[in-house]
């Protein structure tokens, strides 16, 4: 999720001011695109890495982009770079795109399709099947990975000192499955609402580079994990992600992220207080495609008791 909305500028210019999240991109692309490849940029947004890409030496850009409003957008940094010439544009989904240039010969897929959870709508499910559909042999990413904290995390504890009293019943008013945290440094200085608490523990959830490496199941993956002890009404689980651009550049929202002042990503929290084990499974559904969700947390991950004797 970010702040506004794909078609707004703010959100656009939210992600570019992302210095980590740029920087290790154009770090990746540096090193991936070799001089007369042609490059799809897939949910091109703003063009920035299709102009990367551009910039590093392809022959031929192709920017897909869905939405016609922002594709405005994508033209004007084009013609503001003089690469015209470079980069075409492609008003559609991935799904036109792939009937229409069935035949085309891709170099390189490159694309900023991931959520805090890395699931943002199912575009990161069509950014490998893009891939695989076409035989894409470089891609950026090249691989991801989903985990979940070793601990649960909190609330902060109330400072106000007021003289009355005052208990804010999560039974009385229960909470939305799904929240975000910003946490870096393995501190929450910057974090209003969430206490971070530390853990040498983490739990893999997901591990995949290609769709075939997924195991969809009736359009979900699962995965079960185990937790020291039964969740209270006060406790939530904390997912975030590892993903590898390119050899060893990394991008991650993990709390222990540096702290630039510009991040884009949070980490995920999920409410556990309808959860009555320890044994938990975490299953996202990879299909749901729903738009206009771009600053809330993206409703395709659930949470209930695991089923499976072990993990």
């Amino acid at each position: 999720m970010f702040k506004g909305k794909y078609s707004n500028s703010i959100s656009h210019d939210i992600m570019v001011s992302d210095s980590y999240r740029m920087e290790t991109y154009y770090k990746a692309i540096k090193n991936k695109v070799s001089k007369g490849d042609v490059v799809v940029d897939f949910g091109a947004g703003s063009g920035v890495l299709g102009l990367m890409a551009a910039y590093c030496g392809a022959k031929k850009v192709y920017a897909i982009e869905e939405d016609p409003v922002v594709i405005e957008q994508l033209k004007h940094n084009v013609k503001l770079n003089k690469m015209e010439k470079i980069v075409e544009f492609y008003l559609g989904s991935s799904e036109s795109f792939i009937k229409e240039k069935s035949n085309l010969k891709v170099d390189l897929i490159v694309s900023e399709c991931i959520g805090d959870h890395l699931f943002e709508s199912r575009m990161l499910y069509d950014f490998l099947d893009f891939a695989d559909k076409f035989k894409v042999k470089k891609q950026i990413p090249e691989k991801f990975e989903l985990f979940v904290h070793g601990a649960y995390i909190k609330p902060k504890k109330k400072k106000v000192k007021l003289p009355i009293k005052l208990d804010i019943s999560k039974e009385l008013l229960p909470n939305e499955l799904l929240d975000t945290a910003y946490f870096v440094n393995n501190s929450d200085i910057s974090e209003y609402y969430y206490k971070f608490i530390s853990s040498k523990k983490e739990h893999k959830l997901f591990e995949f580079e290609k769709i075939s490496d997924m195991n969809i199941d009736r359009g979900y993956i699962k995965s079960c994990v185990k937790f020291k002890n039964n969740p209270t009404v006060n406790d939530n689980a904390m997912m975030y992600f590892k993903v590898t651009l390119d050899k060893d550049i990394v991008m991650t929202n993990h709390p222990n992220r540096p702290n630039t002042g510009s991040h884009s990503y949070y980490q995920r929290i999920i409410n556990l207080q309808n959860v009555n084990s320890n044994h938990i499974e975490f299953k996202i559904d990879v299909l749901k495609n729903t738009s206009g969700l771009e600053d809330s947390p993206f409703p395709n991950l659930f949470v209930g008791e695991c089923n499976e004797k072990s993990i």
